[in-house]
């Protein structure tokens, strides 16, 4: 029995593919992509208007990935993102706050890893997390990372990549775990890539 992907979700601008369905996500403004598909999924989670645009994408992503899904214990489930910009376009605007007046409220969202923490509030996750900021998006690193947490803790973990900026939004975000069934994907670095490569599509 080997690790296979569950289910995935890929955004890359205004484009949407999830568990192989593509859809265009149209008529909406980048700035609000987030709180677009928040509508679609019909959503109750007042918190989520808080949050920077890194912490709602990943919110929403998350939600479709783990959507139907009959989770593991959630002390063993962990979670592995990246990405190459941290939260740089969440301290620009807490920069620019901050010759006026700075505002608390953002500040918090100025670690790359509060993402993490808001979809663990959100699914009351408890497991392993991890945050790495590489250069750019290698399915190689995910790959390894999600294999040595499976072997050594977590039964399921929520793995992938979550780069946005002001005008741009690319993220994959997957489901991994321990299952024998032949119509997923297996978890393999060729397969990540795969998927990432949606866009190109």
């Amino acid at each position: 029995m080997g690790y296979q992907i569950s289910s995935y979700c890929r955004i890359y601008n205004s484009k949407l593919w999830l568990n192989g369905k593509q859809s265009l996500i149209s008529n909406v403004e980048p700035e609000r992509l987030a709180d677009k598909l928040f509508e679609e999924l019909e959503l109750f989670y007042p918190k989520f208007y808080k949050m920077d645009k890194i912490s709602k994408l990943g919110l929403v992503a998350s939600e479709m990935v783990l959507k139907g899904h009959n989770l593991p214990s959630l002390d063993s489930m962990a979670m592995i993102l990246s990405n190459c910009s941290s939260c740089d376009i969440t301290d620009q605007h807490y920069w620019e706050l901050s010759k006026n007046r700075p505002s608390p409220s953002v500040f918090v969202y100025t670690l790359p890893n509060i993402v993490i923490g808001e979809i663990c509030i959100r699914h009351n996750i408890r497991g392993e997390t991890l945050f790495f900021i590489t250069p750019d998006f290698s399915a190689t690193h995910l790959h390894n990372q999600v294999i040595m947490m499976m072997n050594y803790s977590s039964v399921a973990c929520l793995a992938g990549w979550i780069e946005v900026q002001s005008e741009n939004v690319d993220i994959l975000l997957y489901l991994v775990s321990e299952v024998n069934n032949e119509k997923r994907l297996a978890h393999s670095k060729k397969n990540i890539q795969k998927l990432y490569e949606l866009w190109k599509s």
